[in-house]
């Protein structure tokens, strides 16, 4: 049995093997892109590449032969092993499976099924299993997967800009998607924090900024923290929560700090199209992140005032924005890093995340970045003060400012900073006036600005015992007023605290007239 079986195999051995073929797919993909500025398309649709995404070789029965990538220029050259004459064409997905330090895709859902936008080559009919094939340069069009591939490079370009500020692009535990389609019903882009998916408004497959920015949310969840309500809010909407100013704020700041990374012209641009067809136009609204005035915002419960203070931090004159070669007279040119440490060591742990506490962050030890009047001159540029006011310490009764009644409003800031090192804390003002007994008085604070939700305490000759309080002047009315009849001719006080919320600081006036 031995002998018989050594014969077979010796048999066998003879038969002659399928002969084995080797050959090299190469091409290009790129995708039409639009550009930009602050009047909406410009007209220019210039050829991107399409950067890191999945390439297949495939056959005419849709068999995937080989797996590859595009490179940086959106080159491939993959190797195929094959042994068969066939028909043979390649294929670019909105995938990166093949990319092993990315972990994106863009997916379309209308169909109610998860699918992927891809574009390909040209059949290559009979193809000889020994012959390589440069499958040329294929573009993926306006309509026809131009968008897809957009809306991908830009997670590309974000992934770019994470891996600068932390040392790596996004691992597989922050593995990030876009859904996108052109008739899906979706009015309003999002980034749906718990799913890590972007879900792209059916009009913005062109709009870079506004797809960088929910990528910006995105950011923060993973490698920062936020308290940020889930509340609307508009760049027009210049008095929202102190906590939804702050992260809508740093999410726009991040996507087009990003694109500044890339190198990219305008960068200080913030765009929002209509999605219109070929051709100049189809905008929607803009913001110019370095010298924004259109909105009129003032102080921090303004994500447009947050954005403009983060850019104006980071900005230099090496910036290639709108203003080449100038960084604006604010003497700040610290990049990217030092705004992003404040949001990784100081923001993570502070409570109620605002523009206050990347404040403090920024100053207090061991970040301590210093630049203190650069700063405060940055910031009061939107009317963000959070400095001591010229009445500081006026903390006490035996240090209470006076007011001269029927005077102008005194400027006031619910801000201490005893140390001098830029940092704050909390602060209690107290003011003295004389009234005489039987005149009728109103004292008020007014000219709200960053969250200084007031409440006033009026208090008796004797310093200490409060005659009347006031938080709110009115139902969505922060302010307080109150109006009282002097029982008796003295000298009485006023003691104005910040009302409990989400911030702490922010600036006020106060007066006292008689009526």
């Amino acid at each position: 049995m031995k002998t018989r079986g050594l014969a077979l195999l010796a048999a066998l051995s003879l038969i002659p093997s399928a002969a084995l073929a080797n050959w090299t797919a190469t091409g290009r993909f790129v995708y039409v892109d639009r550009s930009y500025d602050q009047t909406g398309f410009t007209g220019p649709e210039p050829q991107m590449p399409i950067r890191f995404a999945d390439v297949q070789i495939l056959d005419s029965k849709n068999k995937v032969l080989a797996n590859g990538s595009t490179d940086a220029n959106g080159n491939y050259s993959i190797f195929v092993v094959d042994n068969s004459n066939r028909t043979v064409y390649a294929r670019v997905t909105t995938r990166t499976l093949n990319s092993p330090t990315l972990f994106l895709d863009v997916q379309d859902k209308s169909s109610g099924k998860i699918s992927y936008y891809s574009v390909r080559t040209a059949n290559v009919s009979g193809h000889n299993p020994n012959t390589n094939v440069n499958f040329g340069t294929i573009a993926a069009a306006k309509g026809q997967g131009g968008e897809a591939f957009n809306i991908f490079d830009q997670l590309v370009r974000g992934a770019d800009y994470v891996a600068h500020l932390t040392g790596s692009r996004p691992g597989s535990e922050d593995n990030l998607k876009a859904v996108w389609a052109a008739n899906r019903g979706v009015t309003d882009s999002s980034y749906l924090r718990f799913s890590r998916l972007i879900s792209v408004r059916d009009t913005a497959g062109y709009d870079d900024t506004t797809l960088l920015h929910e990528m910006g949310h995105f950011f923060i969840f993973q490698y920062s923290a936020t308290d940020s309500p889930d509340l609307s809010h508009t760049f027009s909407n210049c008095n929202v929560d102190i906590r939804l100013a702050y992260e809508e704020g740093f999410a726009s700041y991040w996507g087009n700090a990003s694109l500044c990374f890339a190198g990219l012209a305008g960068c200080n641009i913030y765009m929002r199209s209509n999605g219109g067809p070929a051709g100049p136009g189809s905008l929607v609204r803009y913001a110019d992140l370095e010298t924004d005035t259109q909105y009129l915002c003032d102080g921090a419960t303004s994500e447009v005032s947050v954005f403009a203070v983060l850019w104006d931090i980071n900005d230099s004159a090496s910036t290639p924005d709108t203003s080449p070669g100038s960084d604006d007279g604010d003497g700040m040119a610290t990049g990217h890093l030092e705004v992003w440490q404040v949001q990784r060591d100081h923001m993570t742990s502070a409570v109620n995340k605002s523009l206050e506490d990347f404040w403090d962050g920024w100053h207090a030890a061991p970040i301590s970045n210093g630049a203190l009047a650069e700063m405060i001159g940055i910031f009061d540029r939107v009317d963000v003060e959070y400095v001591e006011d010229a009445s500081e310490v006026n903390d006490g009764i035996a240090a209470a400012t006076p007011l001269a009644v029927g005077g102008g409003a005194v400027a006031a800031t619910f801000f201490s900073d005893p140390d001098g090192d830029g940092a704050g804390q909390s602060d209690a003002d107290y003011y003295v006036f004389s009234a005489s007994q039987g005149a009728v008085y109103a004292a008020e604070t007014l000219g709200l600005l960053s969250d200084a939700n007031t409440q006033i305490e009026l208090l008796d000759t004797d310093g200490s015992s409060v005659l009347a309080l006031n938080n709110d002047r009115a139902a969505g009315n922060e302010s307080s007023l109150i109006t009282w009849t002097a029982p008796a001719t003295g000298d009485y006080y006023l003691r104005v605290t910040h009302a409990p919320d989400w911030g702490s600081y922010g600036s006020y006036s106060v007066r006292v007239s008689q009526q």
